[in-house]
């Protein structure tokens, strides 16, 4: 795992909530709560790419399930937005999203 907390603590602390996150990760159907898929999106940026890819796999498979694709009902309540996926060309998801329907 890399990034700005690996200075802060231990690399057997890092690898150990690492694993269990990974865990938990594992043990979520489909689609992965809204929400913690955002998290999970998070995660991915930080962690090796094999488990990377795994996110993004599952996350993608998902997440057409966890957004609210009608911009009327985007003002009555809180709602997964597909913009919150796609915050940037370079993430992984912005593609699929694209790929699977007519967002952008």
């Amino acid at each position: 795992m890399s990034g700005t907390h690996s200075a802060l603590v231990s690399d057997d602390f890092l690898e150990e909530v690492t694993d269990l996150a990974i865990r938990n990760f594992r043990q979520s159907s489909l689609p992965v709560h809204e929400f913690a898929d955002l998290c999970f999106l998070r995660m991915a940026d930080h962690v090796d790419p094999i488990y990377r890819e795994e996110i993004i796999k599952k996350i993608g498979e998902g997440v057409f399930e966890n957004l609210q694709l009608d911009h009327d009902k985007w003002m009555t309540r809180y709602f997964m937005k597909p913009y919150w996926f796609a915050m940037s060309p370079d993430k992984p998801l912005p593609n699929f999203l694209q790929t699977r329907s007519m967002l952008f």
